[in-house]
Order: C-alpha cells, then sequence, then structure tokens
C-alpha cells in the first residue's frame, strides 16, 4: 500500500471514528431528537404500498442471514480465482468483528427503538443500526474486492455507485420502517467506515507478516 493511501485512509479513520464517538455521546445525553424526528417525517413522508415493497426488499438485503448469503457466494467466486485467501480471511474478519462491535455497543448504550409509528418489528437496542453497520462493512468491503477483479475505469465507477446506492438505501429502510433513528443508521456507518478502513491499514499487514494471506 502506498503511503499516500495509507494517509487518506488514516485521515478517513480519525474523522469517522471522531464522527461516530460524537453521534453517540449526543445520543447518550438525548440530543438528537429534533434532528432524528425532523429526517423521519421526510422518510416516513414517501409512504405508499410500492415504497413499504421496496423498503423491505432492502432491509431483507441488510439482514444478517442475507449478507452470511452473499458472504458465502463472494467466497465461492474468490475461491474459483484462486489463491485469495488474503480476500476471504479479510471479509471473515470485517463481517464477523462489525457483528460483534455491534451488538456490544447496542448493550452498552441501549438506546430504546422507536415506538411512535412502525411499518414493521424489531427487537434488541437501537444503537447504532446493525443493518445498517452490516451492509456498510460487508457490502462496502466486497466491493472494495471485486474492484481489484475490474480493469474499466466505467465499471468500476459503477460498481462504487452501485455498492453506496444499496448501502444507502438499507439504512434508508430502517428509518421508513420505523424500527430505527436516523442517527443510529448514520452511526452505524461511520463505525463500519472506521472499521474497514483500520482493517486495511491495521490488520491486513499483520496478516501478511504472518504469511497467513499471500503477499
Amino acid at each position: 500500500m502506498e503511503r499516500n493511501q495509507k494517509r487518506l485512509l488514516a485521515t478517513i479513520s480519525y474523522l469517522s471514528l471522531i464522527g461516530f464517538l460524537a453521534i453517540a455521546v449526543f445520543v447518550y445525553l438525548d440530543g438528537l431528537q429534533t434532528f432524528d424526528l425532523f429526517i423521519i417525517e421526510i422518510v416516513q413522508g414517501l409512504e405508499s404500498p410500492f415504497m413499504t415493497m421496496v423498503m423491505n426488499i432492502f432491509s431483507l438485503i441488510g439482514s444478517y442471514k442475507t449478507i452470511m448469503l452473499v458472504f458465502l457466494v463472494m467466497t465461492g467466486f474468490l475461491y474459483v480465482k484462486g489463491k485469495h485467501s488474503n480476500h476471504i480471511i479479510i471479509l471473515s474478519v470485517t463481517i464477523i468483528g462489525t457483528g460483534i462491535i455491534n451488538q456490544a455497543l447496542k448493550y452498552a448504550i441501549q438506546r430504546e427503538r422507536p415506538s411512535f409509528y412502525r411499518l414493521a418489528e424489531a427487537t434488541g437496542y437501537s444503537f447504532p443500526s446493525g443493518h445498517s453497520m452490516g451492509a456498510f462493512a460487508a457490502y462496502g468491503m466486497m466491493a472494495l474486492i471485486l474492484l481489484t477483479y475490474i480493469q474499466s475505469r466505467r465499471s468500476k465507477v459503477l460498481m462504487i455507485v452501485a455498492s453506496s446506492l444499496l448501502i444507502l438505501f438499507v439504512g434508508m429502510s430502517r428509518i421508513y420502517l420505523g424500527v430505527h433513528f436516523p442517527s443510529d443508521v448514520i452511526g452505524g456507518y461511520l463505525l463500519s467506515l472506521f472499521l474497514i478502513t483500520i482493517i486495511l491499514l491495521e490488520v491486513q499487514p499483520i496478516l501478511k507478516r504472518s504469511r497467513m494471506i499471500e503477499q
């Protein structure tokens, strides 16, 4: 990894962590009600039978079961390509680590979910959003891996746009369905961005030095 790339990743890492911690503090102090209600009103104002169907689909895409299914497909693809254990290990660490950290933070912060208007049911605590964290971490890392196999600049741009929209709509679906506050979603995004950069900056070099993955 080039020095400029490391600097960029480090900058993104610091900024995303600071952003997440700021939101976490405001959530703990219950200081985001006005912001959350404003965004919820806009998103839920789009309600229609068709939109509800679409949002349920995106919510399903962001579920842990779907992410694991896509992970298995991705693993099969990487295995067929041959000698790509590095990508498989990094993706596994990303998904497993994100899930553990999300659950730990949920129980540490214990924010209750929205209760005033729901189109779906969900259990557990609210902050940070598990769907948003999982989708950002898993699909974001998958997109980064797939970019290494794509030569066309246009195809790379399409991959980035498609994965970004997918992640965005997974988060939006949780707000629309009334099971998460917008700050849950944004916090989840920022924390996953931080985890991805840390994995690329710290975990990947450690695995290479230990020869667990090919150079």
